[in-house]
């Protein structure tokens, strides 16, 4: 049996939900290149799309989105006020990806349709988790600051992106909503992530409940080398506000990392399979700039820009043959997804929890093509072992 670290290279399933071809850099919905459904689009029709495998009618996606938007009304107050106790036990210093996992768990205690059914049982409860998550965030966020974690019930007039800022407390201008929205349809989907793969698709093959697959993709979105990244960035960005001069410091530090023959890999950089670019980067480095316009404050749009620049030129200083090291030196989406967050004025241990809320169309999209779909066997991998030889 062959054995590769991180199964690099290695198919392990199919899949007709998303596809990402490293060379040409396109991520394609089910056929839809994300290019046609950033700002094209809103958020509800692509989780419509990932979701139901097929463009919507008008009368389809009004219909979609205002089931997403008014989720929360489809559940009775003594449900929330039991998910409301069981978040009061938590401690508010906790990490916000370890309160949503509890909410998610808690509301999926009190849920009777938990116990594993059928297709359409399941992706009733998708389409209600895609619009329950910005409220699941909203409690998070509530809880950390010591608030009530009553919520107001939004408009169903409204949509997802606008009703985060609702929940939140805030009032946004048209282009925060729209950033939002384009953020939340880049994070929608990715395909054999390791949330995806690791959490959700072998959860449904285990035949357990769908809350169980979302909540094991929750955990593992946690990660510093997954969505967790998001956080670390934000401060890494952060830590450069007073460099005076961006590049000279980085790469000065980048080549004393490599000369020790230490690897260097920086949060934000680089990614498991691209090897040149992240399709998703011009897209909502665009919308960072017009935002930071809108906010007067370029400061950290400026900073990334520099850290680009300074970790293209090490690039060429430091070439992949003769540093093996150094390959990550192009941005992914989470390096300039963390400062929109800062500008929109939202805390930032909401990073990760966000991007969870928008994933889970994609993860619940994933269950359901395993499950039903393709009725996947039993994902059980082997192990080489490398331990001591048996005694005798």
């Amino acid at each position: 049996m062959q054995y590769k670290k991180g199964l690099r290279g290695y198919i392990a399933g199919q899949t007709s939900i998303c596809e990402l071809n490293e060379k040409t850099k396109r991520i394609t919905y089910r056929g839809r290149d994300i290019e046609t459904l950033a700002g094209k689009v809103p958020f509800e029709e692509v989780a419509y799309l990932l979701l139901g495998s097929r463009h919507a009618s008008w009368f389809e996606l009004n219909e979609f989105k205002i089931r997403v938007c008014t989720s929360f009304c489809s559940f009775g107050l003594g449900k929330w006020e039991k998910v409301a106790e069981t978040l009061a036990a938590l401690p508010p210093e906790a990490h916000s990806m370890e309160l949503l996992r509890h909410i998610i768990n808690a509301f999926a205690m009190y849920d009777d349709r938990r116990k594993p059914q059928d297709e359409a049982h399941d992706r009733e409860i998708a389409i209600d988790l895609v619009g329950l998550m910005i409220y699941f965030v909203a409690l998070v966020q509530r809880h950390k600051e010591g608030l009530s974690p009553l919520l107001i019930i939004p408009s169903d007039k409204g949509s997802l992106a606008a009703n985060i800022f609702y929940l939140l407390g805030k009032k946004p201008s048209p282009l925060e909503v729209e950033v939002m929205d384009v953020l939340f349809t880049l994070y929608a989907e990715h395909e054999f992530n390791g949330s995806t793969f690791g959490g959700v698709r072998m959860a449904a093959t285990l035949d357990t409940d769908i809350y169980s697959g979302m909540i094991n993709g929750v955990g593992n979105l946690k990660g510093l080398r997954h969505g967790g990244a998001n956080e670390a960035t934000w401060g890494l960005i952060q830590s450069f506000a007073d460099v005076v001069d961006v590049e000279d410091y980085l790469l000065k530090k980048i080549g004393e990392t490599l000369e020790q023959k230490a690897g260097w890999k920086m949060p934000g950089f680089g990614h498991a399979v691209y090897k040149t670019g992240d399709a998703r980067v011009p897209i909502i480095k665009d919308y960072i700039y017009r935002l930071s316009r809108e906010k007067k404050n370029m400061i950290y749009f400026d900073i990334c820009c520099k850290i680009e620049q300074a970790m293209l030129k090490a690039h060429r200083l430091y070439p992949l043959k003769k540093y093996p090291s150094f390959r990550w030196w192009f941005p992914n989406i989470d390096f300039w997804a963390a400062p929109v967050y800062y500008l929109m004025g939202i805390p930032h241990y909401l990073n990760t929890p966000l991007f969870a809320a928008s994933r889970i169309a994609g993860w619940a999209a994933h269950w359901i093509e395993c499950k039903y779909e393709l009725k996947e066997k039993l994902i059980r991998p082997r192990a080489k072992y490398i331990g001591p030889k048996p005694q005798t």
